[in-house]
């Protein structure tokens, strides 16, 4: 059986909230309405920052929240910008959004160096898909299908203090 400490299920309770604020965007950009997509996309992003700021707080660690949050993180980081970039920008989008779908599958099985991640952080095309949306700006796709490239190619880049001891890319 599970033991779980209720102070482990504060991070949990933000990260579920931010995949809530991550189908939100996605329902809303099926309907249309991108710009509200890009901002439950950013409230999602609040709910990951503040689920691991909580966890830090309250040096809280299961082996459960680490894989429900990189979950969360794929959802929210990969396949709700992934449907925004298609759905507003047709075939092109379509292909870059699938590359960017399977580069935060393939980033779910590289481990991580101390200190370093190994390719860009998944974040980077996302924040370009949906602040281009937000902003009403038509979709940079050529900038996202390099930042996405970047997230799977192996170069280091330097982690901030607060992160270097957390295990999900």
């Amino acid at each position: 059986m599970v033991s779980m400490r209720v102070r482990d299920l504060i991070p949990d309770i933000l990260t579920l909230a931010g995949l809530q604020a991550a189908m939100f965007s996605m329902y809303a950009c099926q309907l249309g309405d991108y710009e509200t997509s890009a901002r439950a996309f950013f409230l999602a992003l609040l709910f990951d920052y503040l689920d691991g700021v909580a966890a830090r707080m309250l040096a809280s660690e299961s082996k459960s929240g680490e894989l429900l949050d990189r979950f969360v993180d794929r959802v929210t980081q990969c396949v709700a910008p992934a449907l925004l970039l298609s759905s507003s920008s047709g075939l092109p989008g379509l292909v870059v959004g699938a590359a960017l779908v399977t580069a935060g599958a393939v980033r779910l099985a590289i481990p991580k160096g101390v200190g370093y991640f190994r390719g860009a952080p998944l974040f980077a095309p996302a924040i370009v898909i949906e602040a281009s949306a937000l902003a009403g700006y038509p979709q940079p796709i050529l900038l996202v299908a390099v930042l996405t490239a970047l997230t799977v190619l192996p170069l280091p880049y330097p982690r901030s203090p607060e992160s270097a001891g957390a295990v999900s890319p």
